[in-house]
C-alpha cells in the first residue's frame, strides 16, 4: 500500500482476521503438541542416561571405565570410552532436572526442548502464514511421534536445525559480518560435540555447505556470493568443525564412524535403530510407512514449486540426508529438519491452490489424528503407575530384588538393561544394556540360545530378570529354559517379569519365607 493513502476498512478487517486465525492455528498446534508430550517414559536409554548424569554429578568426573557393567572392560577402548562420555553434559542436565522435581522435572525439560527446536523453525519462516504453520505442524508432530525428547539425540536435532538456520539465513541476508555467524555457529558445535556423538554427521553437513558454495563459483547463474562472504562463511564454517573436537574423546570421535560399521559386521543382527525405512516399518508395522513416503512426496513437490529449486547447496542437502534417512531410519529426522526448513524459508505461496491446500490440511489432521491417537492410553497409565510404564519395563522383580537383597551379577534383555541398570546398580552389575559396550559381548548375548548356560558361568551370572511373555498368553522361551534348569529357582514372578536366583544363594529371606 502507497504511503499516504488510508488503508479500505474491509481489507483491513480481512487482515485482522486472517491474522487472529493464524493465532488460533498456532494456539491448537502447541496445544496438540503438549497433550502429545504427556507420555510415560518409554525409551530404555534413558535409564542408563539418567544413571550416568547422577553418577558423574556424584563422582565430579566422567566415567573413564564402566561403572555399571560386568568386568572385564571392552576390549575397544575408545568406542566404549566413547559410549561413556560424549553424551556427559546432557546426562548432567537430565540428572538436575530429576534431583529437581523428579520425573516431574524431565517432563519439564521435554517441554524445554521441544519448545526450542519449535522455535528455531518459527524463527526461521520469513513469512508466517498458515501454509508455513501447516508444513512446520506437519514434520514437528512426526518429529516429537517418533523422537523423545529426553534422549540426547534429540539434542542432534535442535543443533541440526540450528545450524541449517544460522548458515541459510547468514547467505540469504548477505550478512557481511564475521562474528554474526562465527560466534553462534561454534557455540552451537560445541553444545552439540559435548551432548551427542552425532555432532560429526554436523560437521559432514558443514563441510558439505562449503564446498557446494564454492562449487557455484563456476557460474554466475549459480548465484555465488561474494568472495568477502564466502571467506567469512568458510572461517565460521572451519572454525565451527575445529572447536567440535573440545569433547572428552577429541580426534578419537571421528574414529566411530569405522568403529559404528565394524559393530553392525560384528554383532550380525538387524536392530531396528540401524535398519533402513523399508525395514523398521515392516518390523513395527502400523502408518509409519505410509507417512514417511507421504512427506518425502510431499517435499518433492514443494522443492518443484519453490525458489531455491535452482540453489544447489539446497539440493545437496536434501539429496544427501533424504538417501540417508532411506537407508538409516535414525537420520530421517535429520532429512525431516531439512525439509521443513527449506519449505517454510523457499516454498512460493503465490502458485498454492485450493486443491492444494486441502490436501495439506488433511495430511496435517492425518498425522496429528494418528500421534494423539495414544494419548488416551498413555494418560491412563500414568495415573495408574506413574511416568514408568509397568507394562513395559520389570518395576515389581526390581523392587522385591531390592527390597529382598539380592546380590550378584545381574543378566536381563538389552531392552531392560537400562532400566535395570538404573534401578540397581552399581552396587550390582549388569550383563548387558542398550550402551552395548563391548562387542564380544554382544555377539554372545545375540548368539546364546545353545550355550546360555556357559555364558552365565563364564560372567557368573547370579540374578536373572526375564520377560514372562514374549506374546500375549505364550511364555517366553528362553525363561522357560531357565526355570526348568535344576541350577535356577524361580524366586518371582508377575504378568511382566520372572526374577531366577542360583539356588546356591536362596535362603529363607529371598524366597519371601518368614
Amino acid at each position: 500500500m502507497k504511503a499516504g493513502i488510508p488503508e479500505l476498512p474491509h481489507i483491513s478487517h480481512q487482515r485482522s482476521y486472517r491474522s487472529s486465525l493464524l493465532t488460533m492455528f498456532f494456539v491448537l498446534l502447541f496445544l496438540v503438541w503438549a497433550i502429545h508430550m504427556v507420555k510415560p517414559l518409554f525409551d530404555p536409554d534413558f535409564y542408563w542416561h539418567l544413571k550416568t548424569g547422577c553418577w558423574i554429578w556424584d563422582h565430579r568426573a566422567l566415567p573413564m571405565i564402566d561403572p555399571f557393567s560386568i568386568p572385564p572392560q571392552p576390549e575397544d577402548p575408545h568406542r566404549a570410552r566413547f559410549m561413556l562420555t560424549s553424551y556427559w553434559l546432557f546426562q548432567l542436565m537430565l540428572c538436575a532436572f530429576y534431583k529437581i522435581a523428579g520425573f516431574g522435572g524431565i517432563l519439564v525439560f521435554r517441554f524445554i526442548l521441544a519448545t526450542i527446536i519449535i522455535a528455531v523453525f518459527y524463527r526461521f519462516s520469513v513469512e508466517k502464514k498458515l501454509f508455513t504453520a501447516l508444513v512446520a505442524g506437519i514434520g514437528i508432530t512426526q518429529l516429537l511421534e517418533a523422537n523423545f525428547p529426553e534422549r540426547p539425540q534429540f539434542i542432534s536435532f535442535i543443533c541440526c536445525a540450528l545450524l541449517l538456520s544460522l548458515i541459510f539465513t547468514h547467505l540469504a541476508e548477505r550478512r557481511r559480518g564475521l562474528l554474526s555467524l562465527l560466534v553462534p555457529l561454534c557455540l552451537t558445535m560445541l553444545l552439540w560435540a559435548n551432548t551427542h556423538g552425532g555432532f560429526i554427521l554436523g560437521d559432514i553437513l558443514l563441510l558439505c555447505i562449503l564446498l557446494a558454495e564454492a562449487f557455484k563459483f563456476i557460474h554466475p547463474k549459480l548465484e555465488p556470493v561474494s568472495g568477502r562472504e564466502y571467506l567469512n562463511l568458510a572461517v565460521s564454517i572451519c572454525s565451527a568443525m575445529l572447536i567440535s573436537i573440545l569433547n572428552p574423546n577429541h580426534i578419537y570421535s571421528f574414529e566411530m564412524i569405522r568403529s559404528y560399521a565394524e559393530a553392525s559386521s560384528i554383532i550380525h543382527t538387524p536392530m531396528l535403530e540401524t535398519s533402513n525405512l523399508y525395514e523398521y516399518y515392516k518390523e513395527v508395522g502400523g502408518t509409519g510407512p505410509i507417512i514417511a513416503v507421504c512427506t518425502y512426496l510431499f517435499t518433492l513437490i514443494i522443492f518443484f514449486n519453490s525458489r531455491g529449486r535452482t540453489n544447489i547447496t539446497w539440493i545437496g542437502l536434501l539429496l544427501l540426508l533424504g538417501y540417508m534417512g532411506l537407508e538409516h531410519i535414525r537420520y530421517y529426522t535429520f532429512f525431516l529438519i531439512a525439509a521443513i526448513l527449506f519449505s517454510i524459508r523457499h516454498f512460493d505461496t503465490t502458485v498454492i491452490r485450493k486443491v492444494s491446500m486441502s490436501v495439506i490440511i488433511v495430511f496435517l489432521i492425518t498425522v496429528v489424528m494418528l500421534s494423539l491417537s495414544k494419548t488416551p492410553q498413555n494418560l491412563k497409565r500414568i495415573s495408574q503407575y506413574g511416568w514408568i510404564p509397568t507394562a513395559y519395563f520389570p518395576v515389581k522383580v526390581c523392587d522385591y530384588l531390592i527390597d529382598h537383597g539380592i546380590e550378584g551379577n545381574v543378566f536381563t534383555t538389552v531392552n531392560w538393561g537400562g532400566y535395570v541398570l538404573w534401578r540397581v546398580a552399581p552396587q550390582r552389575k549388569i550383563f548387558i544394556d542398550g550402551r552395548l559396550l563391548d562387542l564380544a559381548r554382544t555377539w554372545e548375548y545375540f548368539n546364546m540360545d545353545n550355550n546360555w548356560k556357559k555364558v552365565f558361568d563364564k560372567y557368573d551370572i547370579r540374578v536373572v530378570i526375564l520377560p514372562t511373555y514374549d506374546a500375549p498368553n505364550k511364555l517366553s522361551e528362553f525363561t522357560v529354559k531357565v526355570e526348568m534348569d535344576p541350577e535356577w529357582q524361580l524366586v518371582d514372578r508377575n504378568n511382566n517379569g520372572s526374577l531366577f536366583v542360583r539356588k546356591q544363594l536362596l535362603s529363607q529371606d529371598i524366597l519371601g519365607v518368614p
